[in-house]
């Protein structure tokens, strides 16, 4: 697909002849332009538009349950909830500002999962979040009206998160003999619950952090008879890694699927970004390596078709405190997706413009579209792709603190148009012809219609 050399103006130069007769994935999903988490409730009406104008297509945010309680009802017990005191099982007197995303996600045309985690606190057998229901028929009711209350904003639901970490599921001083086994039994409780009310909508789960083998939970999961096909309807795990794509394992994952008796199930990478340390001073999250790493890691997860969505972590903000719906008081996260700017206004990192780049400018973002070929090299990645609304389009990702000449000899680049992305997240038309990307850059080659 390409030939490089340095050319004499002292930066590297490929040639590019893209292949559009291969087909990697027939059918890529826009959902592939996803995000996870959900912005801090009081700045969601700035952020919203800004996501909606960056191409994102999927959203996969959360309801903690315990957060429909915390605040209105902060010394409760589940006697108080078995005696309606302070009409504490009347609905209508629950906190519901945490699933105010599914609103603003609807309205501006973003697919809605609902992330359902976390146990209310006078409702868990430890006392925290972390917990296991004491009382499944109170568990039930909340998760029921839950769901009911936004039957007609949820497209899908992804039961559990993470639930081999102690900070999303604790078993100590219960009756299950391992981790796996109770969240299984929570799985299985809430999609039972979920589909007695919602009979159409889309469940799975767990979102896990493990990969390969057992798959943490998922295994546990798969082989439980007790859950009919209709509530276990994908998959979904997470990956953070320098290289998201080439370590996610599906080939082992439809193995385990197969070795269970289940029928093919799609799959959901639901959180994914370099690494996860609240800190991470990787420039491939803060630094001039983010846009070309954002831009190579989708390139990389278009490419299978087993994948019907992914979530980039996350719709956090960056520069503040997480709000207290995220249930970790004090936290500041650098995987995020915009500043607050000192409470003032939203501005969005620059890894938005890598999902602009594809979703909107491309028009990748407008329905199924075909990934065609993938090379990926230390320097640079390559991609070709055709829309759903036929536009053909090559993409070029310099990796590299060189910059980048892209010759484009080929006919098929014959009335070219070019766009130019820095690692800043700046946009820029580009010529017509012989493009030059600069230091971990992008360049989006539109082709004539053939």
């Amino acid at each position: 697909m390409t030939d490089e050399r340095r050319g004499n103006r002292g930066f590297r130069s490929i040639h590019v002849s893209p292949d559009f007769r291969r087909v990697n994935n027939p059918h890529a999903s826009p959902s592939l332009f996803g995000i996870s988490n959900e912005p801090s409730k009081d700045h969601a009406e700035q952020v919203y538009p800004l996501l909606a104008e960056s191409g994102f297509r999927f959203q996969r945010g959360t309801i903690h349950v315990n957060r429909l309680f915390d605040e209105r009802f902060p010394d409760a017990t589940l006697t108080d909830w078995v005696q309606n005191t302070g009409g504490m099982r009347d609905p209508g007197s629950w906190d519901w500002r945490p699933l105010e995303w599914l609103t603003n996600a609807k309205r501006h045309g973003i697919v809605a999962q609902l992330n359902i985690l976390h146990v209310p606190r006078w409702l868990s057998h430890n006392g925290e979040v972390t917990g296991v229901p004491l009382d499944w028929g109170a568990w039930d009711d909340i998760i029921g009206v839950i769901v009911s209350r936004h039957a007609d904003l949820i497209d899908s639901v992804d039961v559990l998160n993470e639930p081999l970490t102690p900070a999303m599921l604790d078993i100590s001083n219960t009756k299950y003999q391992s981790t796996e086994r109770a969240a299984g039994e929570l799985y299985r409780r809430t999609a039972r619950c979920i589909r007695t009310h919602l009979p159409d909508v889309l469940i799975g789960g767990p979102g896990e952090d493990r990969r390969g083998g057992e798959f943490g939970s998922i295994g546990t999961i798969l082989r439980d008879q007790r859950i009919p096909d209709d509530e276990l309807q994908f998959l979904s795990y997470h990956a953070y890694h320098p290289d998201p794509g080439s370590d996610l394992r599906l080939d082992d994952l439809h193995a385990l699927i197969r070795s269970s008796g289940r029928p093919p199930l799609p799959v959901y990478l639901n959180e994914w970004n370099h690494d996860y340390d609240p800190d991470s001073a990787a420039a491939e999250i803060v630094g001039r390596r983010a846009v070309a790493y954002t831009l190579r890691t989708l390139l990389s997860l278009a490419q299978h078709p087993q994948l019907a969505g992914a979530a980039f972590m996350s719709a956090l903000p960056g520069d503040i405190e997480l709000d207290p719906d995220q249930n970790a008081p004090g936290l500041r996260l650098n995987q995020a997706i915009y500043d607050w700017n000192d409470h003032e206004q939203a501005t969005l990192w620059p890894q938005a413009a890598a999902f602009r780049l594809l979703s909107v400018h491309c028009r990748l973002g407008e329905g199924p579209f075909r990934s065609h070929s993938l090379q990926m090299t230390a320097n640079e990645t390559i991609a070709a792709f055709t829309g759903a609304c036929g536009v053909r389009t090559v993409i070029v990702v310099n990796t590299s603190p060189d910059a980048l000449l892209i010759e484009t000899r080929d006919p098929v680049f014959n009335g070219l148009r070019s766009s130019l992305l820095d690692a800043d997240g700046a946009t820029t038309e580009g010529p017509p012809s012989d493009v030059i990307v600069s230091p971990f850059g992008a360049a989006a080659l539109t082709l004539a219609a053939p």
